[in-house]
């Protein structure tokens, strides 16, 4: 397979030449290379969403999708456009495939094994479930907001609270007993860099390095005795019942470890920045509450796009999409899209049917811990705020060469 990374021939002058044939042919070129894509990735999509709502990317070799309706329909019809990227017959290819091709991740799967291996985890994210972690969430929350310091400090939120919180409550899901290790956000967030369409061959390296230090950490936490009732307890249970390998019970607890922490550290950076920019008597900063929490989600959409192979030759909104082809389906664009909408027409599309963000995804890929996340995201800003009623913004610098997620090097406050 044909690897995304070989910047030695693709260059400035091939970045120029792509560029220059995009806009020949469409009137506009996507480059999330830019300084100002980077800044604010929604001017972007809303260019498109007018003007080129399926769009090819030369750069990235893929498709990109940005309107809510196609967006919705594309998460839905999962027999057309598959997850697996491993039938595409593009020369950039989804990074994830090069870390680890052998054991292919729960999102790069498709129906039967992706049936079978979401069943082993998705009752410890069912609402019974979270139901019995909640004063377990509560608790270590609060413990993580007290020790941010006393009103008037001046605090970076990306490692002490938002990247803070997401690792503990994983922890309580899984009896993994992470929270302590440092090093395990630090490994994440190289990974997730590995995975961005626009990775170096540097970054990719690096992203291979951490991926293999986590997974020797993981095994040496998988070692040791399970804590009853716990996630790895579960897996332990269903490998000796023969209804996993121990393969796939490690390669699930790593899923679980990349998208339970990296999307809602994200997504707590993303919504502490907005919260702590408005004046402190505003009505969002004085009750967040569940409705909040969704809008909050829809409007930053940590994860900024997911991936999909065409599976059969398709034609959308008059592209024709060849079999193989790769499509990038803009999560963040759609829910700006649907909130457009939803003004327009009372949130209903042209056949009745409901519309729903799709910050979680949709379909049978929809996000396992959406509820789980939610709680958190409530929890974590309601007692930020409750204990830091004056916190103020004063910087915040996005992570840069991001497509995939919407990441924060460091969002600065005075609490």
């Amino acid at each position: 397979m044909a690897s995304g990374y070989d910047t030695k021939t693709r260059g400035l002058a091939w970045l120029h030449r792509c560029l220059a044939d995009e806009r020949a042919e469409y009137g506009l070129a996507f480059n999330p290379l830019r300084d100002a894509f980077q800044k604010a990735p929604e001017d972007a999509y809303a260019e498109l969403r007018r003007r080129s709502p399926v769009h090819y990317s030369r750069l990235l070799d893929c498709w990109i999708v940005t309107r809510y309706e196609e967006v919705a329909h594309l998460l839905r019809e999962n027999d057309v456009f598959r997850s697996s990227p491993h039938t595409t017959t593009q020369a950039l290819v989804d990074p994830y495939a090069t870390l680890d091709p052998d054991r292919p991740s729960l999102f790069m799967l498709d129906p039967p094994a992706h049936t079978r291996l979401r069943g082993a985890v998705r009752e410890a994210f069912g609402p019974e479930a979270v139901r019995r972690l909640t004063p377990h969430l509560e608790e270590c929350v609060r413990d993580v907001v007290q020790r941010l310091g006393r009103p008037g400090d001046r605090v970076d939120l990306v490692p002490r609270f938002a990247g803070a919180i997401p690792l503990r409550v994983l922890d309580l899901v899984t009896g993994l007993d992470m929270h302590g290790a440092d090093d395990v956000t630090g490994w994440v967030s190289d990974i997730v860099l590995g995975l961005e369409p626009i990775a170096t061959a540097q970054t990719a390296q690096r992203a291979l390095t951490s991926y293999r230090a986590l997974g020797k950490y993981l095994d040496e936490r998988r070692a040791r005795p399970a804590r009853e009732g716990s996630l790895h307890w579960s897996l332990l249970r269903s490998v000796r019942a023969g209804r996993l390998t121990d393969a796939e019970a490690r390669q699930l607890l790593m899923f679980l470890v990349l998208a339970g922490t990296k999307t809602v550290s994200d997504f707590l950076a993303s919504a502490a920045r907005h919260l702590s920019a408005l004046p402190p008597r505003a009505p969002e900063r004085r009750h967040v509450d569940s409705a909040l929490v969704d809008d909050l989600i829809a409007r930053v959409s940590p994860v900024q796009i997911v991936a999909r192979t065409a599976a059969v030759p398709t034609v959308l909104c008059g592209r024709r999409i060849r079999a193989g082809q790769r499509i990038l389906l803009v999560l963040a664009s759609a829910n700006r899209d649907l909130a457009a909408g939803a003004r327009e027409d009372g949130g209903e599309t042209g056949t009745g049917r409901a519309r729903r963000a799709v910050a979680f995804g949709g379909g049978i890929h929809r996000c396992l811990g959406a509820h789980l996340a939610r709680l958190e995201g409530r929890y974590a800003l309601s007692y930020l705020l409750e204990r830091f009623p004056e916190v103020r913004l004063t910087g915040a610098t996005p992570s840069r060469r991001c497509v995939t997620l919407r990441s924060w090097d460091s969002v600065i406050v005075h609490l």
